[in-house]
């Protein structure tokens, strides 16, 4: 497809691995950089994190076709919280960041249409979230369900420079995905993976 199924929070990331080629089997769509992640899980103990950013106009620059510098507000916020619901057997994970950012595109046709001259804002969200349930069935056999979802809205993305809000587009691109998977380590010589995905996106 060429194009990303899933975002995460960064609180929900465990490990990561960036493949540029010889992909297996299972990646058999993947025409580009490939991107697999190991989410977090919870623990016997319970941990819990949260977070924000916050950036203002003082720390950005004039752009090409700016004459001032415009406003611009950033907030980026979130948490984790883990632990057991079974010591040693049952263990959740559940993660969610959220990003307000308030973009100020300048419009600037050197006066050819000065009517359309101005800055123009655009109220951009985008939030995500992940649940993970992880139970050891017994001394080899291991199951998880995991559930994700984002959603992200981007209004007149492309304003600016010569391109007027009207003549602009928005972005808006919900996903989701649900895993399950089991692992049995047979011997000391074989193992067997399940997994199984349902991944939904909507354009």
């Amino acid at each position: 497809m060429g194009e990303p199924r899933q975002n995460f929070a960064m609180e929900a990331i465990r490990e990561f691995k960036v493949s540029t080629s010889n992909y297996k089997a299972e990646y058999g769509l993947a025409t580009g950089g490939l991107v697999s992640v190991v989410s977090k899980t919870g623990t016997n103990e319970f941990h819990g994190e949260v977070f924000t950013f916050f950036r203002d106009d003082a720390l950005t620059e004039k752009a090409t076709f700016e004459v001032t510098k415009p406003p611009y507000q950033r907030y980026q916020y979130g948490g984790s919280i883990g632990g057991p619901i079974v010591k040693d057997k049952t263990h959740f994970f559940f993660t969610y960041e959220g990003t307000k950012e308030s973009q100020f595109l300048t419009v600037n046709t050197l006066g050819v249409w000065p009517q359309y001259d101005g800055t123009y804002e655009s109220e951009q969200k985008r939030w995500t979230y992940l649940g993970r349930i992880d139970h050891r069935i017994n001394a080899g056999q291991t199951a998880f369900f995991r559930w994700a979802a984002e959603d992200e809205y981007r209004p007149i993305i492309t304003t600016g420079g010569r391109t007027h809000p009207t003549a602009s587009f928005d972005f808006a691109v919900p996903r989701s995905s649900a895993v399950a998977g089991h692992t049995w380590v047979k011997s000391q010589n074989s193992i067997n993976d399940f997994r199984i995905q349902y991944a939904f996106a909507k354009y």
